[in-house]
């Protein structure tokens, strides 16, 4: 009897031990992939939108809608200041010039207003440019057909405004050049060096084709391309001299070891090794290099084009093209890419997007 009580107890033992034997179970989570480039999460709703980026001595700058950011290194730390300036545009194809010091802010048709950039926020600097008061036959100012600067500004100061009269396309290619300066006295203002009005024939008015594509401000002088009136070479003095004859199309003209370059779509390139006087024409058998526009990132030459990024290195007229990675940046419009100490800063129409420069030339695999 014993013996059967014990044999019942052994077996309700192991009934009970197998019923509670912890079963492991392996399951397989995905991490989510962490990206070398992190969104700054400080700008939200249109904050977001990086219309153009710029860098100087001083920092780095952004363009947004309504607002003007500046990064500054000061001490070893990066100071941030946000601007609202009113007059700032709201449209993203409307890039204000910001390679210079000074800031014009076109508003009310034909009123400019210029700003110092290092002192955004201050009103004692502002001025006002009535450009009726320069040509009363003044109608608006003629946007180029790129959507890039919608004026430019040389390293000295003088200002490049493309505009229409009264006759609107139908007149020739009309253009101020502006000179302006600063007075840092007890009550410092903006004040104009010169005015100039200059008037370049145009072979066929009012037809598509016959219109300001480009301009860029080159050191002391301007690069325009005209479109089928081909491309000139302007000097802050107002003289000029045709460059190209016909069509070439200019997408972004940036210079680079004394020489100049102009990307023209699909795969092209003109380069100038005389300041601009003459040009040759290159196939570069690269989707990316016609339409690529360029910065330098810590002394290398870096182009970017909608949500790549890539250096390029150039020996004679052989190039080497290498993609870095872009990776949390995939399917963004990328509007300018700079760096200030050791982080570098993408701009998007998305997003201000950063990564230390020591991982920055990582190749894309």
């Amino acid at each position: 009897m014993k013996l059967v009580k014990w044999i019942l107890t052994a077996a309700l033992f192991y009934l009970v031990l197998s019923c509670t034997t912890e079963k492991i179970v392996t399951v397989e989570v995905e991490v989510e992939k962490e990206n070398s480039w992190k969104e700054v999460t400080r700008f939200t709703r249109e904050d977001k939108i990086i219309i153009n980026t710029s860098r100087d001595e001083n920092g780095i700058y952004f363009q947004q809608p309504g607002y003007m950011t500046a990064y500054r290194l000061k001490n070893g730390k990066i100071e941030l200041n946000q601007y609202i300036k009113s007059l700032l545009t709201y449209d993203i194809y409307n890039k204000l010039p910001l390679n210079s010091n000074y800031m014009p802010i076109p508003y009310r048709d034909s009123l400019i207003s210029l700003t110092i950039k290092d002192d955004f926020v201050s009103s004692d600097y502002s001025s006002t440019l009535f450009l009726k008061r320069i040509d009363t036959s003044f109608h608006k100012i003629a946007y180029p057909w790129m959507r890039e600067e919608i004026m430019v500004i040389n390293n000295n100061g003088v200002l490049l405004i493309h505009y229409y009269d009264k006759n609107g396309a139908k007149s020739n290619y009309k253009f101020f050049l502006i000179g302006v300066g600063i007075n840092k006295s007890k009550y410092p203002f903006i004040y104009t060096t010169f005015t100039k009005i200059v008037e370049i024939e145009k072979s066929v008015k009012g037809l598509v084709g016959h219109q300001l594509i480009y301009f860029a401000s080159i050191d002391d002088y301007f690069i325009i391309d005209l479109g089928d009136d081909g491309v000139y070479k302007m000097y802050q003095d107002g003289n000029f001299k045709k460059v190209i004859d016909g069509y070439s199309g200019f997408n972004f003209v940036y210079k680079y070891n004394n020489v100049l370059y102009a990307a023209v779509e699909p795969q092209d390139l003109y380069k100038s090794f005389d300041n601009g006087d003459s040009w040759t024409k290159y196939s570069t058998n690269s989707w990316i290099l016609g339409r690529g526009k360029h910065n330098l990132i810590s002394d290398s030459l870096v182009g970017f084009y909608q949500d790549n990024i890539f250096t390029q290195v150039w020996n004679g007229d052989d190039y080497t093209l290498r993609f870095l990675k872009n990776d949390g940046l995939e399917y963004k419009k990328i509007t300018g890419i700079e760096f200030l100490g050791d982080t570098v800063y993408v701009g998007t129409l998305s997003g201000l997007f950063v990564k230390p420069l020591s991982n920055f030339f990582e190749s894309k695999e």
